[in-house]
Formats: structure tokens, C-alpha cells, sequence
């Protein structure tokens, strides 16, 4: 029962901030592993009145211009993500993430292709700590996306 309310107040909420959010898109760049264990949390944007574009492997390069990426995976990621995450990661941060099972790691990126561009990349030791990673953040990227408080987001 308490589960249901709490399901219920998320829902609610989502459903009061969507007006704030409108026309926007996210766009998920992921690979297979990823995409399965985190898509029910990122298709909760939804209710917030967000668009969830997802591509996996390399159709990325189709979408490097989108203004608000999240890029699931960390440096040793298949399907492409291993090469986008690689690239962002100073060597301190792949050596953290590869020799920590439990390593979590979000990163705020802006501008990195563009200006006006965010990019928050999701990385993890295993496909588990990235999931966790998509979950425990939600309503603190949610809030700084649709409440003009840029919380996590701020650089």
C-alpha cells in the first residue's frame, strides 16, 4: 500500500511539472544492456511531458547536435558507449570506475559537441551500479530540468 502512494505522489507531481517542460526531448544514448535495465525509470520523463528518444550503438552520431543527452554506460561499454564515455573520463576516473565494483559516477558534461548542449553521462563498474545510478538521480535531474533549480546540473 505505501508503495501505490508513493507511486501515486511521483506520478502526481510528474504530472503538475510536465506544463514546465514541454517540447523538450531527451535523447538516451545506450547500449542493449543498458537500455533494458534503466528504460522504466527514464520513460518516467514521460509524465513530466518529456520525449525519450533512445538510440543504441552507433546511431549516436546521428543525434551528437540534441541539446539534452544521457549517455548510459561507462568506458568499457558496448556498443559504441565504451568510445563516447572513454572520451570523457580522465584516466583517474576509468581506473576509479574499473577497479571499484561498487563505483558510481554521474557526469554533467556541458557544450561538449555544441553550445547549449548537456550531456549527463551515467557510468557504472557493471550494468547494476549503472541502473542505480539512472534510479537514485531521477528526482534530483528531474528537479533541475523542469524547476529552474539547476541542482546536479549546475556547473
Amino acid at each position: 500500500m505505501e508503495k501505490n502512494i508513493k507511486i501515486f505522489l511521483i506520478l502526481t507531481i510528474l504530472a503538475g511539472l510536465s506544463a514546465a517542460s514541454q517540447n523538450r526531448t531527451i535523447t538516451v544514448f545506450t547500449n542493449n544492456i543498458d537500455y533494458v535495465s534503466s528504460k522504466s525509470t527514464l520513460d518516467l520523463y514521460k509524465f513530466a511531458g518529456f520525449e525519450i528518444n533512445y538510440v543504441v550503438g552507433s546511431g549516436y552520431k546521428n543525434h551528437m547536435k540534441d541539446d539534452l543527452i544521457f549517455v548510459l554506460g561507462g568506458h568499457n561499454a558496448p556498443e559504441d558507449i565504451g568510445e563516447i564515455v572513454g572520451g570523457v573520463l580522465t584516466p583517474d576516473e576509468k581506473k576509479f570506475l574499473s577497479s571499484n565494483w561498487d563505483a558510481p559516477k554521474i557526469l554533467v558534461v556541458p557544450n561538449l559537441w555544441f553550445e547549449n548542449q548537456t550531456i549527463i553521462i551515467f557510468a557504472g563498474h557493471s550494468k547494476e551500479q549503472t541502473r542505480k545510478q539512472v534510479t537514485d538521480s531521477f528526482t534530483d535531474i528531474l528537479r533541475s530540468l523542469t524547476l529552474d533549480d539547476p541542482g546536479v546540473l549546475k556547473q
